[in-house]
């Protein structure tokens, strides 16, 4: 036992610290996105799975999208389905899909260290400052980046591997990591990796260009050709998916620089380095979202970065160094030019509108460079001295002139603090507060240094003060809802429909909240209640779906159908958009177009399933049927005995058959084995690349 625990302790204090960090997730409930958007998301995808549904098709939001083409859905992405195995997607899980993703996260920053250091003391360093960063606290909301930071480490360590040593087991790590990130991932990150990786490429093709010969392309080259083929089988289902609906969305275009690129990393961000907190609770004030403003590594962590510039370096560091500079460029977007002329030059950019997607880029040099610090540090003693005594002696200053201003209020302030109304603080109160808490762990690592130099797991410890410190602080506004517990949220979802009951209406969110108030949650309610909604809070917004309803739209009007499934008594010719009702309805086919009067007409829907609708009809006369769920290809009609029934979309986007006279039973159904099959190459593809690693394995083991 005790052997195993030296083998492992390193994971195991990572994980230790995960839990540490953010244990709060286990207690209390999410906030903003995570929120509104993907713990409702979750929440339909594992319901779905464990009723034994395919989620390809979420019929509660905007009328129905299909979930499996939402590039942040996550509908692919392995570690959730192997959570279904075992729960439904209850409060509970979004704080152990976070930790989850905080440790291996931390782990990959651990396996990347390696490439620059052989202290493990130092890896785990730099491994739980990357866990505990900026990043990870700030977009707590945003569980596809926090996915995407999770495995660009180890993309980047076994891609470095690699080309150090050519091997088809580093091939078979690179395509599982893509493929974990593509897959779970936000979308700017697979490009911005894929251009990481290119430059890798490039690096050692420049490095190694003397040592090149026919055989070592041949078998790179063929290496690299297997990993793509794998990373395609490894993602098969989600890019026949997004390429499906790229033409179909609103999103899949390029961006109007002027109009719509937003969250530049603004130069009060930088703050950040010093002052998490604010960069965390002052959106106004930083001028940037909350949520993206932080590259906090650690203030301790800054000497060592410092002397780690000073001193020389091998050409992987300073390559990294680049690497961060043309992130910090491209971050803050349009207080420079130099993000300007990316997005109208470099491919892929335009799709971006988010520059402060970019420091993730900055964060991870800064730590490639503290670890060269950290490796000598002890021959920059006097230095690192010198840095940490002006850090604090800035901090010290900054403070007491805005106490010397507001001494008669801090105080009073100070009397009425609380945990929970901190964060409601004047800012002059937290950055004395914040300034505080940085000349105390400043003050422990002076400590250090004057008694303790050479136990660099001192310096560990006073780092985790800091990180854990300032993490609880920053998260207690990005994090989580503090008002509400999971164990509350918990009894409240605990009533809602068990079984896939069938709507009477469509509605919205809103109208939802006012009949049953929902405890701190306010949008996509309806996947909860199981109730179709006009509008969602969502990435994704088909084409059409927005045609149809920018009618309505522009007369303010917050749409309400009484029905879910309905004849339309007229239906009108037009090739545009016209405003929608229960009653009438408009075809850009002129064979559709008049009146359907029938007083003896019934209508009964009698299932409603995702992407499964049953309803039966009676009638004299052939006439349309229209139901409330955006078509989208895929989307199949029959007959109770299997005759077919041709899909004419009326209202632009609505779903619609010619259904004949008489009684009959109309099946809906969205029927895609193209992502079905590809789902199933997927796991085949993903049991063979991990059989193969474990035969390389043990034929390893055994060699050795």
């Amino acid at each position: 036992m005790r052997l195993l625990f030296q083998k492992f302790k390193y994971p195991i204090f990572i994980l230790l610290v995960a839990v540490l960090g953010y244990f709060w997730f286990l207690i209390f409930a999410p906030i903003y996105d995570f929120a509104d958007e993907f713990f409702p998301g979750r929440y339909f995808m594992l319901e779905s799975i464990r009723n034994g549904i395919f989620p390809l098709w979420i019929p509660y939001q905007s009328m129905g999208l299909p979930v499996h083409a939402d590039p942040q859905a996550g509908t692919f992405y392995l570690p959730l389905w192997i959570l279904s195995l075992f729960t439904d997607y209850n409060p509970y899980c979004w704080g152990i899909e976070y930790i989850f993703h905080a440790f291996f996260g931390g782990l990959g920053f651990f396996f990347l260290s390696k490439h620059f250091t052989n202290q493990k003391n130092v890896q785990f360093i730099i491994a739980v400052a990357y866990m505990l960063s900026g990043f990870f606290v700030g977009n707590v909301q945003h569980i596809a980046w926090i996915i995407a930071a999770t495995w660009i480490p180890w993309i980047i360590y076994w891609t470095i591997h690699f080309y150090q040593n050519p091997s088809l087991k580093a091939s078979l790590f690179i395509a599982i990591f893509a493929s974990l990130l593509f897959n779970g991932g936000y979308p700017g990150f697979w490009i911005l990796t894929a251009y990481l990786f290119l430059a890798i490429s490039i690096y050692f093709a420049i490095k190694n260009r003397k040592k090149i010969t026919k055989r070592f392309v041949l078998k790179t080259g063929g290496l690299l050709l297997l990993t793509a083929v794998i990373t395609i089988i490894l993602t098969l289902p989600a890019l026949i998916s997004f390429v499906e609906i790229k033409g179909l969305m609103t999103r899949g275009v390029p961006l109007s620089y002027d109009s719509q690129i937003s969250c530049s990393y603004s130069p009060q961000s930088f703050l950040s380095l010093f002052f998490p907190f604010i960069a965390c609770t002052e959106g106004n004030f930083i001028k940037n979202d909350i949520s993206m403003s932080s590259i906090y590594i650690g203030i301790l962590l800054l000497p060592f970065i410092f002397t780690g510039l000073l001193k020389k370096k091998d050409h992987l560091t300073s390559f990294f160094i680049g690497i961060g500079i043309i992130a910090l460029l491209l971050a803050v977007g349009k207080y420079l030019p130099f993000h300007r002329w990316a997005f109208n030059y470099i491919p892929l950019i335009n799709m971006m509108r988010l520059p402060s997607i970019f420091r993730l880029f900055i964060i991870i040099p800064l730590l490639i460079v503290a670890i060269h610090g950290l490796n000598h540090y002890a021959q920059k003693l006097k230095i690192i001295k010198i840095v940490m005594f002006l850090l604090g002696g800035a901090i010290l200053f900054f403070i007491s002139i805005l106490y010397v201003k507001n001494q008669i209020q801090f105080w009073q302030e100070l009397k009425t603090t609380t945990w929970n109304n901190i964060l409601d603080k004047p800012i002059y109160f937290k950055f004395i507060i914040q300034g505080i808490i940085q000349l105390f762990c400043l003050g422990l690592a002076v400590v250090w240094i004057y008694f303790k130099p050479n136990q660099i797991k001192w310096f560990a410890f006073v780092l985790l003060v800091d990180l854990i410190g300032n993490g609880a602080f920053c998260i207690h506004k990005t994090g989580y809802i503090k008002e509400l517990t999971n164990s509350e949220l918990n009894s409240f979802l605990n009533k809602m429909p068990e079984n896939y009951v069938i709507p009477k209406e469509i509605t919205t969110s809103n109208q939802i909240y006012w009949k049953t108030p929902y405890p701190y949650l306010w949008r996509n309610l309806g996947i909860f209640s199981k109730q179709v909604e006009w509008f969602s809070y969502k990435g994704v917004i088909l084409k059409n779906f927005e045609i149809m309803t920018t009618p309505n739209i522009r007369k303010g009007e917050e749409l309400y159908f009484p029905k879910v499934a309905f004849f339309p008594k007229l239906v009108q010719y037009s090739e545009t958009a016209l405003e929608i009702s229960p009653d009438t309805a408009y075809s850009d086919k002129m064979s559709l177009a008049k009146k359907y009067l029938d007083s003896t007409c019934t209508l009964d829907l009698c299932e409603f399933e995702p992407g499964n609708i049953i309803v039966k009809t009676n009638f004299r006369i052939e006439r349309p049927l229209v139901v409330c769920q955006s078509y989208y290809p895929g989307w199949k009609a029959k007959t109770e005995n299997g005759k077919p029934l041709k899909i004419n979309p009326m209202n632009t986007s609505m779903l619609s058959v010619m259904v004949p006279k008489g009684e009959h039973q109309i099946h809906f159904y969205y029927h895609r084995p193209d992502i079905i099959w590809g789902f199933a190459c997927q796991l085949v593809g993903t049991l063979s690349v991990l059989l193969t690693l474990l035969f390389l394995k043990r034929k390893h083991t055994r060699i050795a």
